[in-house]
């Protein structure tokens, strides 16, 4: 019983905190979380899409950020609302990390962005172009042979 109450625990938790992968194809993933430079992102992205239709990038968006997934939802809920319940999925991981890339499907994407972090000096600077270097061979290394091809955005 109490190995069957910590799986179902184990469950609940990973709910919560979006720990879980996503069943996603052909949506849009942004890998990076700047409160000020993802809500800019995201006012376009769903600009776009209202103007554009399929044409745009494509519904839903998926946030993928190292922040706190509570802080991520907390503001884009004061910014956008409940509409963004059902056009924004956000999940905490890194973006180096092909475990956490799998967790948002992106490699079934079909656009991925990646936005620099909210950094300014020369010395942060080389750690962002080490990061979107890293970012991009795990995306690499997910990619299936025969995969449909997919934009990313730096």
């Amino acid at each position: 019983v109490g190995v069957f109450t910590s799986e179902i625990e184990g469950g609940v938790e990973a709910l919560r905190t979006g720990n879980f992968p996503l069943p996603e194809t052909g949506h849009t993933v942004v890998l990076g979380w700047s409160s000020r430079q993802s809500v800019v992102l995201l006012k376009e992205i769903l600009e776009a899409h209202s103007q554009r239709g399929k044409a745009a990038l494509q519904l839903p968006v998926v946030l993928l950020g190292t922040e706190d997934k509570g802080a991520m939802d907390e503001v884009l809920m004061n910014e956008f609302g409940d509409v963004v319940n059902r056009l924004v999925i956000t999940r905490q991981g890194s973006p180096t990390r092909p475990l956490d890339l799998a967790r948002v499907s992106a490699s079934r994407a079909s656009t991925v962005i990646w936005m620099p972090p909210d950094q300014e000096e020369e010395e942060k600077m080389i750690d962002a172009n080490t990061s979107l270097s890293a970012t991009l061979a795990s995306l690499h290394s997910l990619r299936r042979q025969g995969s449909p091809p997919q934009r990313v955005m730096v």
